[in-house]
Formats: structure tokens, sequence, C-alpha cells
């Protein structure tokens, strides 16, 4: 299938003698279609903003169906940066919208985003809604499947999020420093929680879903997504873990974590940090507790528990013979003034059998 797409502008300065969704002060930005074509057929457009984006302020409506030189058709897809750095502070996105651009509404200060009932994106794309300080309410649509690297990165304001069961992963990043995010509920269906995908988030309880899973033997891919080999043509593997290296780092705030998922392992820095964490439950399918991450001689992050001062109790879904077989990395490093060990779940009370938890996480 050929697809071709060409450009059309619409000037600000028209803008400024026909109402649209959104409000311009001085007419000094641009709003260009690009015509998007399929087999000699135009089947939508595609929409992007120039100019000084920061003029572009208030609510801003993405119209469903845009009529240009080439005749009338759906707006199917948002341009990478197309909005970033506008003062847009509500922002509506229609059903015909497919494709969302990498960083599409990056430090922009939205407060609120809906997408229409029955928009069919299936991922939220990487940095789409970074650095959005002042976002406190998005309801990410039933369709989406994947929220991309740094997709709500630093949304300062945001005190809640309720992840769909369609999303099977939370890649690196997603969350980080969302200062305030209180609540983030995750449902059956999620496979992967990324890489610090919630480090340095306000966290105060977390349920790990029981779908997520550490998968072993995935290829190795370059930039390119090329599979790497080694030197006698094999494919280089690793373990993608269920949940990433820090994923909950420097939630200061966590006071409980419950991971129902059958992990085997808990990663460097995946709970480290965490000062006020009191309770964690461990699945019985958990087999190492990681020690710090380094890049040569140098601490990347701590050990999976470093810090947890307050915690207390571990429950474990395993018996306490199975607890004993759990490799956990208690070699100490010190450096940078700070002190990176697993001394913290290696001195915590131990609930086997899941022995006392808490009704809502058995």
């Amino acid at each position: 299938m050929k697809v071709l797409k060409r450009l059309f502008a619409v000037a600000a300065a028209a803008a400024c003698a026909i109402p649209i969704a959104a409000a311009f002060s001085g007419c000094k930005a641009t709003q260009r279609y690009t015509a998007v074509y399929s087999d000699g057929e135009l089947i939508g457009y595609e929409l992007d903003v120039s100019g000084y984006k920061d003029k572009l302020k208030g609510d801003y409506e993405i119209p469903a169906v845009y009529d240009g030189d080439e005749g009338s058709a759906p707006v199917i897809s948002i341009a990478d940066q197309a909005f970033a750095g506008s003062k847009i502070t509500s922002l509506t996105i229609p059903a015909t919208v497919k494709d969302i651009g990498i960083a599409a509404f990056a430090y922009t200060s939205l407060k609120s985003v809906t997408f229409a009932d029955g928009i069919q994106i299936e991922e939220i794309p990487q940095g789409a809604f970074s650095y959005c300080a002042s976002l406190e309410t998005v309801t990410i649509p039933e369709s989406v499947k994947i929220l991309g690297y740094f997709s709500f990165m630093a949304c300062e304001s945001l005190k809640s999020i309720d992840i769909p069961a369609q999303v099977t992963e939370i890649r690196d990043r997603a969350f980080e420093n969302c200062l305030n995010l209180a609540t983030a509920t995750m449902h059956d269906g999620l496979k992967t929680i990324g890489s610090e995908a919630f480090y340095g988030c306000g966290l105060t309880e977390v349920t790990v879903p029981a779908t997520v899973e550490d998968v072993e033997g995935v290829p190795r891919t370059d930039e390119n997504g090329k599979v790497i080999r080694d030197a006698d043509g094999n494919v280089q593997t690793f373990t993608k873990y269920g949940i990433g290296v820090a994923a909950f780092h420097t939630c200061e705030k966590l006071e409980r974590a419950t991971v129902l998922g059958s992990v085997k392992t808990v990663p460097a820095g995946a709970f480290g940090y965490c000062p006020a964490l009191k309770e964690i439950y461990l699945p019985a399918s958990v087999k190492e507790v990681q020690g710090a991450y380094y890049s040569g001689s140098k601490v990347v992050v701590g050990h999976a528990f470093h810090n947890c001062k307050q915690l207390t109790d571990v429950y474990f879904g395993g018996t306490s013979e199975e607890w004993s077989g759990v490799k956990i990395d208690m070699g100490g490093k010190d450096q940078d003034m700070a002190t990176y060990d697993n001394a913290a779940i290696k001195n915590a009370t131990l609930h086997p059998e899941a022995q006392g938890l808490p009704a809502r996480a058995e």
C-alpha cells in the first residue's frame, strides 16, 4: 500500500476571522494539514502546528473532519511535537484519530485531556504528554495497548490514573516524577512494568497484577529493530523483567506493595529508597532479590530494597523453606556518602504462605 502526504497550511490570520476551537493570541500560530493518500485515494489528514506555538491558548478541540483543497476527510493523525510548548489548557481528541506523534503535547499547559468515545489508538507514544505539569485528569482509552517511554513523565499535578486491562506494557519512565500521583490502578492483562516507570511518584500503595511476568529468551535488537547475533551467528537473548529496574524507586510515600505476578526476579532498585514502605507481598515464584546495578565500578541504582528503613513485614506466597532458597544479594556498597544493601528485607519479619496477608491481596 503506497501512502502519500500533501501539505496544506491554514494561516492563523484566517483563523482570526473564522472561529475555531482554540484561542489564538497575536495570530502567530499556523495549523497545517497534510493530506494522506493510500493507493491514490485521500484517506485523511495529519494535523501539525508551526510558528509561535506559545500563542496557542485555551481549550482546543481537534476537528474530526477537515475540508481541504483536495477534499473533505477525517483527521487521522497528530504530527510529532505538533502542539509541544503551546499554552492549550484542555484538549479533545476525536475518534477519527488513529495515531499520535512523539511528544505531540509535551510541555503544554494542559489540565485535562478527553479522548472521544470509540477512539482506536493503540499506543500513547514516547513523550506524548511529558512535562505537562498542570495535567490533572486523563482517561486512557480502552483501545490502548502500550504506554510509551516517558509518555506522562513529570506530570506533577496528576493524582490518579486507571490503566485499562488492554494495556500490556508500561514502558520505561512512563510516569517518572509524577510527584503527586497517589494512585495507579493496574489490571490483569498487564505484562510488563518498565524500568523507572513510576520512579519518584507519590504512590502510597501499589498492586502489581497477577499477569505481570518475567520473559526469558527475548531476542536482543539494535536501534533499528534488527536482531543481534554473536560471532557464531547465534541470536543474543535476555530476560525481560516483569518489574523493571528501579520501577518504584524513590516512591517516598509508598507504604504497601503487593506483587501478585509470577515474577522470578525483584530487580535492582525496584523498591529502593522507599523509606515509608512497611509491608510487601511477594509471590512464591520469586527466586532472586537483586543487589545494585553497576556501570563499571559505579552504582547506577542501588539494591532492590535499599534504604527501606520502615520495612517490617514480608508476606511470601511460598513456605519458609522456599524463602530460604531465594537468592537475596546481601553485598553492601558505600558510594557518594550513601549505603546500598538489602538489609531491610532480610531483617523484616517473614510471614510464609502469606500468613496474615490482608484480604485484598489474597
